[in-house]
């Protein structure tokens, strides 16, 4: 689950999935701020976007889902485990920063193609920042996952010129 501001930029995400496959249908919201979405899953799927645990398992194939979240639950989900940072330059070259603005014990970071396939996966103990390199890939647009300190995970995309 995802927030775009009004003109399309990336506020925050929160996610759910599991070990295989799971992909989304359709998500709509109500007037009383409830989020609701569908979709398909393989094996088990953690349904819960927050730091815990609502595991559900497929009775074989794919299953359906149907969810409903309280939009102000995963608004306050998403405030208890914020992780604020600068990634620059934006659009880059390649050599990119990430500024955590506060020291970090343990960092996960992986970077994901337009399609979806791993390009990096590296992670990192204690510091502030954290430097990635792609001036090898080509140009294009990417998603950098970022993990820190058992936090909920913050995707953020990246334009490689």
């Amino acid at each position: 689950i995802s927030k775009l501001d009004p003109s399309g930029n990336f506020q925050w995400a929160l996610p759910f999935g599991g070990p295989l496959s799971e992909r989304g249908s359709a998500i709509v919201t109500d007037p009383f701020g409830y989020i609701y979405s569908t979709g398909y899953f393989n094996d088990v799927v953690d349904f819960d976007p927050g730091a815990g645990i609502l595991n559900f398992t497929s009775l074989g194939g794919e299953d359906v889902y149907i969810s409903k979240l309280d939009g102000a639950a995963v608004s306050a989900m998403k405030e208890n485990t914020a992780i604020n940072f600068n990634l620059f330059p934006n659009p880059t070259c390649g050599k990119i920063t990430i500024d955590l603005q506060e020291h970090f014990y343990s960092a996960a970071i992986s970077v994901n193609n337009i399609i979806g396939q791993q390009i990096f996966s590296k992670k990192y103990s204690s510091g502030n920042n954290i430097y990635l390199n792609l001036e090898k890939e080509e140009a294009g647009v990417y998603f950098v996952e970022l993990k820190v300190d058992d936090k909920a995970s913050v995707i953020q995309k990246i334009i490689k010129q």
